[in-house]
């Protein structure tokens, strides 16, 4: 088969034609249906870098180009890779007829050149051709396959290997770093990788598999959530996180606790009129002024004393939640009093011990399951609400959400106007400054909304009344939700927030009692300030 020949370089342009003849011979079997061809049809095809800006792109299958930021940044940093097939028309010109998204990428990007491939058009039949252009541009785009995430974890982990940074992989390919990264971890570990080949996870979720790879029973809890209830993934795992993180910190603050030679008990079912009370709620003797507590390191040598872990309440990060509360475990016999009785009283009534029914232990591992479950959720509500309030254009709703909510005036939207919006600062990325009248320049918020478009600005508005509903909403909202949690539950899960099982206890609770609604629902033996173990630095029994 002849070979490519080059012609001498242009004189003027100093350009230089490949001529690359019989690229690809004929085959001897002609189709049945023969479509007319002229007899000076040419069978050569040229290279040649041309002006995008001179190609003439002709009808096309494909109507929304779709040109990307990524796209046009990768050709204007690597140009356009693949030569555009072009014929000429009858006055010369060139025509695309496939590759148009690289011409218009190229004319975005600014290039002055692109390689072209000419191709002489050997049909004179206008209908011929017609159809011969529609079959190549369908053809194109219907049997390319497009790079599995399997083989994009593996390349990037090449790419890592011949000592690139994820951060350098992230500015070439035109992606964000964290793309660059999840396909890393992915790469790294044959369990999420394999799952991925197989269809069974996409790259995102791998990489959260890829976390607990030492955990068989959350990597099929995970699994089957992707398969079962992918919109339910984000909160599985997290909440898997949070237990696990919990298990580690009991297990870090039980192995403290036995190094100081503390005795260590189950938490007691009731602490109220039993025999093991907390010493937040104890004072020494019955002759202690009432009112005074009774301190861990005052304690610490009572035959009773003793500590058991617990979990606190939701408003601290999860690291400060798990704390060593201490406690006597006989206060009547070791002389000691409650807090609050009369001077000279050790206790106000009969400590029974009896404990609570089998039907307040359901009730209150149902409490403490869904609290932590409710904790878990506000992360993930919290990271979803992060990617929403970036949008540049705001929800086709959003004008009337915002007027309804600005209407009602409710006391969460009051009070974060009056502590300068810390919620939506913290949402939207921006640094706290000073606050209230220790502000002397406008808030942050009002200078980004100076600047944004309507879209952007409006969204703005989005964030500072959805942050200030979201730092009104605690773990009390799943078994008394207000009218206006459940106006902002419903109004995330309109926008695409997928809300977890427990955040949809909050719309189908129904109209809370008045009365229970205000009450703190947290339990109850978790209402006073834990005591928290010392560190082991320190004296043992010494509170912190």
């Amino acid at each position: 088969m002849p070979g490519p020949t080059a012609t001498p370089a242009h004189p003027r342009t100093g350009e230089t034609i490949v001529t690359i003849t019989e690229i690809h011979p004929q085959p001897d079997h002609q189709p049945d249906q023969q479509i007319p061809v002229s007899v000076e049809a040419a069978r050569d095809e040229e290279l040649r870098w041309v002006d995008p800006r001179e190609l003439i792109i002709s009808d096309n299958v494909r109507t929304d180009v779709a040109l990307d930021k990524g796209f046009i940044a990768d050709v204007a940093e690597r140009g356009v890779r693949q030569p555009v097939p072009v014929h000429p028309d009858e006055s010369g010109r060139l025509v695309v007829r496939t590759g148009q998204r690289r011409v218009l990428a190229a004319i975005e990007a600014g290039l002055d050149r692109v390689r072209v491939l000419i191709e002489a058009e050997k049909l004179t039949d206008e209908r011929a051709q017609a159809i011969d252009r529609i079959l190549d541009q369908l053809g194109e785009n219907e049997h390319r396959s497009d790079l599995g995430e399997a083989d994009e974890a593996r390349a990037t982990q090449q790419l890592l290997g011949l000592g690139l940074s994820a951060r350098q992989i992230a500015r070439r390919r035109h992606l964000p770093t964290k793309r660059v990264t999840t396909a890393a971890a992915v790469a790294q570990n044959q369990l999420a990788l394999d799952a991925v080949t197989e269809g069974v996870l996409d790259l995102a979720q791998a990489a959260i598999v890829a976390e607990f790879t030492d955990d068989q029973a959350a990597v099929t809890t995970l699994t089957s959530a992707a398969s079962t209830r992918p919109e339910q993934f984000q909160h599985v795992a997290q909440r898997l996180r949070d237990d696990r993180e919990e298990t580690r910190l009991r297990e870090q603050l039980t192995a403290t606790l036995a190094e100081q030679d503390v005795t260590i008990i189950e938490r007691p079912s009731t602490l109220f009129d039993g025999t093991i009370r907390r010493l937040a709620d104890l004072r020494a003797t019955p002759d202690t002024t009432p009112g005074t507590e009774l301190a861990a390191q005052d304690h610490a040598g009572c035959p009773g004393h003793a500590a058991f872990i617990d979990d606190r309440n939701s408003w601290r990060p999860v690291a400060e939640r798990v704390a060593a509360v201490w406690v006597c475990t006989d206060f009547v016999r070791h002389g000691h009093a409650e807090r609050h009785t009369a001077l000279g009283v050790a206790t106000t009534g009969k400590v029974t011990g009896a404990g609570m029914t089998e039907e307040e232990k359901a009730e209150r591992r149902t409490v403490i399951a869904n609290n932590k479950a409710w904790d878990s959720a506000t992360t993930v509500r919290r990271d979803w609400l992060r990617k929403f309030l970036t949008r540049q254009a705001a929800p086709k709703d959003a004008l009337r959400w915002i007027a309804a909510t600005l209407a009602q005036g409710s006391h969460d939207v009051r009070k974060a106007m009056e502590s300068d919006h810390p919620m939506a600062m913290e949402l939207l990325g921006i640094k706290h400054t000073a606050r209230g009248y220790a502000r002397r320049s406008p808030h942050a918020i009002a200078t980004a909304a100076a600047k944004a478009s309507p879209g952007r600005a409006t969204m703005l508005t989005v964030a500072m009344l959805i942050a200030a509903l979201e730092q009104g909403t605690d773990r009390r909202a799943w078994r008394c939700p207000t009218d206006d949690h459940l106006a902002y539950f419903h109004q995330l899960r309109s926008w695409g927030y997928p809300l977890a099982d427990v955040e949809m206890l909050v719309l189908t609770a129904g109209a809370p009692d008045p009365a229970e609604a205000g009450a703190d629902d947290t339990d109850p033996d978790q209402q006073a300030e834990a005591q928290i173990i010392a560190a082991p630095d320190t004296d043992p029994g010494m509170a912190r």
